[in-house]
């Protein structure tokens, strides 16, 4: 049943609870005694009471509406206090025995007597507190309402069972009059009551109609507390639908039928309070049960719908084996793999999935990750196994297997991946490496041979040729030596990226490479009207380097500064012991690079500004080869429009790690950007 098919019963049960209240009403005006008692020969319902049933009804159905705050949901409340005050109102006569005038309009015509009832009263107190609290929470899943609603069924259920079971003092107590109305004897004695009794029952169409109200405003909201345990579609909603009719039922005959065993007198009103007791107790305790249940099944629900998302998207193939050995879960990505379906592979040994020349190594090898400690694992190393299809062919793959043990039983899955397209990308990928290197080496040589006839000519023409041709010949063996110097950035980068970069390791003494490189460099940076500034005392421990390759760091990292530094600015190279280490560094006061293009400034083929193409990008890319291949690190910072720092750490020798004290002059402070 869906939440608004309930929801409308609810609405129905209201209404026709309110029914009876009316029904009651009409027999009292019209003198219809059978309407008044509906039950012949049992106390009529008090006109009061039964006003109050009416209201009760129509506010139950007016709560079942979407909106919290609208019109008939607060006309409801409004009914609801209106009962509130009839019920204290009928308390309050009982209690003072007190009668108001009109109710002998209500005598005319028939011999019927009516008595005011506390419990009636406390029923309607409940029902009309419900309502007006219809929405008050006393916390995240418990509403005030549905106590109150429970505690008006119990006085309807005791009612109706106390009918059942014949208990004429279930609605009179000896020792007291009947009420304070006045009432002829031909009534008293048709009710079988005398001077000395005290009316306490609930009349059958308050009990009747009070029961029907209760459930109806319980199924008004199907999806909270007690009826949503009904509803459930879990184990907990399916254990209240079958076992409560047991639950009411069993008690309820149990009681009639021991009502009316030998040597029990006047008891009947004791075993219908016992038999609500009993009946609300097992409907309770199933309602917990249920509860407990509906959650449980509800957290598999969930994790189950997350399972099989996961293992019906998956592209690897998922397979899961029990003890022997045979497939309880094949997954989508392995009826692809594998090109068999998941309704044939199903209880069919694991085997069949394996080579042949495999099969006794993998058994040993599941049977002793079944057997032992750890939980999960790979299988081997990607490529190192091998899974054979539907159409007998053979494919690496990578697999991993874990293993979830169950009451004493292991279940172990498999998931497995088809490496066959990736290690054909992966050959794909050498082979490619191969052919690039073999025609770098190629183009270098092909390259260098008419790159050294050209340098070695522009060299005889500076020396011999007419002045005009000397300055054309610079700039030709200019332009030689830039050739020659990309072509060897292709080949370090090769290196690099290969891990076969050639190093011959000395004992270097940092002086001697900082003098060497401003010997080297001075010419260029004062052909570009730069001033290129070095410390002059170092006094600093030796490094552990190969010479050409750092003065190739140095020649990069300089001639980028020189690039970007326009004339009258100046360069400056610094080096400071640090813990195992030299950090060296070239600063410039060029244009400065902005943050954004930090993290690229050692990228292959990248370069800060693509309006002026000054290199091939290959400069930085290098020197962070060479750096990092002596077991150093590079580094740069930056402030645009305020220059440039480039930073690089190169172990110390060996014998020189010791020393305590090393110091250094003329370093450039670092520009932070």
């Amino acid at each position: 049943m869906t939440d608004k098919r309930t929801a409308n019963l609810g609405r129905a049960l209201c209404l026709g609870g309110g029914s009876l209240g009316a029904l009651v009403l009409f027999g009292w005006f019209e003198g219809m005694q059978s309407l008044c008692t509906v039950v012949p020969g049992r106390p009529a319902m008090a006109p009061d009471a039964a006003f109050a049933l009416l209201l009760l009804g129509l506010a139950g159905a007016l709560l079942n509406s979407t909106q919290p705050a609208s019109t008939r949901r607060l006309f409801a409340k409004l009914l609801g206090g209106v009962v509130i005050v009839v019920g204290v109102e009928i308390a309050v006569r009982y209690a003072l025995r007190i009668h108001l005038p009109f109710d002998h309009v209500f005598l005319r015509n028939h011999a019927l007597a009516w008595g005011r009832s506390p419990p009636t009263a406390a029923a309607l107190i409940f029902l009309g507190a419900a309502i007006v609290l219809f929405e008050v929470r006393l916390d995240k899943r418990a509403r005030l309402s549905k106590a109150l609603i429970l505690c008006a069924s119990f006085i309807a259920i005791t009612a109706l069972l106390g009918y059942l079971y014949g208990a004429d003092t279930h609605y009179v107590v000896r020792g007291a009059p009947i009420s304070s109305l006045t009432v002829t004897k031909a009534t008293a004695r048709a009710l079988r009551l005398g001077a000395e009794r005290l009316t306490l029952g609930v009349a059958v169409p308050g009990a009747l109609g009070g029961l029907m109200i209760c459930v109806g405003l319980l199924l008004e909201r199907p999806d909270s507390e007690i009826m949503r345990v009904f509803i459930a579609p879990g184990p907990g909603g399916a254990l209240m639908k079958r076992l409560t009719p047991a639950a009411i039922l069993i008690p309820v005959v149990l009681g009639f039928v021991a009502a009316r065993l030998p040597g029990i007198e006047d008891v009947p009103l004791t075993f219908a309070a016992l038999t609500a007791i009993t009946t609300l107790s097992s409907l309770f305790l199933l309602g917990i049960t249920a509860v407990h249940l509906n959650r449980a099944h509800e957290s598999l629900r969930i994790s189950e719908a997350k399972f099989a998302g996961m293992v019906s998207t998956s592209a690897d193939a998922i397979i899961s084996v029990d003890e022997a050995q045979r497939i309880t879960l094949f997954n989508a990505g392995a009826e692809k793999i594998f090109g068999y379906s998941s309704a044939e592979m199903i209880g069919v040994p694991l085997d069949i999935l394996i080579p042949k020349r495999y099969r006794e190594i993998h058994a040993r090898h599941l049977n002793s990750f079944m057997a032992g400690p750890d939980c999960s694992r790979p299988a081997s190393a990607p490529g190192r196994i091998y899974g054979l299809r539907r159409n007998d062919e053979e494919f690496p793959a990578g697999a991993s297997i874990s293993k979830l043990s169950v009451g004493g039983k292991s279940i172990v899955s498999v998931t497995l991946r088809d490496m066959t397209e990736s290690n054909r990308l992966y050959q794909s990928a050498i082979q490619a490496s191969r052919s690039r290197d073999e025609v770098l080496g190629i183009v270098a040589h092909d390259l260098r041979n008419p790159l050294q006839i050209i340098t070695i000519n522009a060299r005889l023409l500076r020396r011999s040729g007419p002045e005009p041709t000397r300055e054309m010949a610079a700039e030709i063996g200019a332009a030689a030596d830039r050739m020659n110097r990309f072509i060897q950035d292709l080949l370090d980068v090769t290196s690099i990226e290969s891990g076969h970069l050639s190093l011959r390791p000395e004992r270097l003494d940092v002086g001697d490479i900082i003098s060497e490189v401003v010997h080297r460099q001075t010419p260029l940076a004062e052909s570009a009207l730069l001033d290129l500034i070095a410390p002059t005392e170092l006094d600093l421990p030796n490094i552990w380097a190969d010479r050409d390759r750092l003065l190739q760091v140095f020649e990069n990292l300089v001639g980028n500064a020189i690039k970007f530094t326009k004339a009258g600015g100046h360069i400056t190279l610094g080096a400071v012991a640090s813990t195992g280490e030299v950090v060296f560094s070239v600063w410039d006061n060029g244009s400065g690079i902005a943050d954004t293009n930090l993290p690229h400034v050692f990228d292959r083929f990248w370069q800060a500004s693509h309006g002026a193409h000054r290199g091939a990008g290959l400069g930085l890319a290098v020197v962070k080869g060479i750096v990092e291949s002596h077991g150093g690190h590079v580094w740069v910072r930056s402030s645009v429009g305020r220059g440039t720092t480039f930073f690089f750490s190169i172990p110390i020798a060996p014998q020189a790690r010791q020393r305590p004290d090393a110091r250094a002059f003329g370093a450039r402070p670092a520009i932070t950007g």
